[in-house]
């Protein structure tokens, strides 16, 4: 499949990726819910090398990406604690910063998030859909919670 293909080239051209390469592959892989799976351990394995390699070129952005793949490992039940060696490592040394990374960036809307919420709107009008709401407890923002049982969804991550 897609992710086998990616695994041997991503690995065996690893030491070119740049730090937005490697953010954007690790968030592919949560993306396509596979980040710890047999098959994409190894180019895991290759990216956080890689990634420790290249953390001073680290940029804010590429910091608060980092953030979201190790916050998906760690809710997923399937990938809490089932990090590399390397990937440990990463979360060790790295994760305080890119949290920090992740702070310090103001919310955005997507075009997709937006239409959520208006096509949430339109079906169930007796919703309240706020978008961006601030998470009292974790701080986090949620891209859309939809208030009637007190539930959110997020629509892009």
């Amino acid at each position: 499949g897609l992710v086998e293909a990616m695994q041997g080239r991503a690995i065996a051209t690893a030491g070119d990726f740049d730090p937005q390469g490697v953010a954007n592959l690790l968030w592919a892989l949560a993306c396509l819910d596979t980040p710890h799976s047999q098959v994409s351990g190894l180019m895991v394995e290759s990216m956080a090398v890689r990634l420790l390699s290249v953390r001073e070129q680290l940029s804010v952005e590429n910091k608060s990406q980092m953030h979201q793949w190790l916050l998906c490992c760690d809710l997923h039940p399937e990938w809490r604690g089932n990090f590399s060696r390397s990937m440990q490592k990463v979360k060790e040394e790295l994760g305080d910063a890119f949290r920090q990374a992740f702070a310090l960036q103001a919310p955005t809307t997507s075009r997709l998030q937006a239409d959520v919420a208006k096509q949430l709107r339109r079906l169930f009008p007796e919703l309240k859909v706020e978008e961006e709401f601030e998470d009292p407890k974790s701080g986090y923002s949620i891209d859309i919670r939809a208030e009637r049982s007190g539930a959110g969804n997020a629509s892009d991550g």
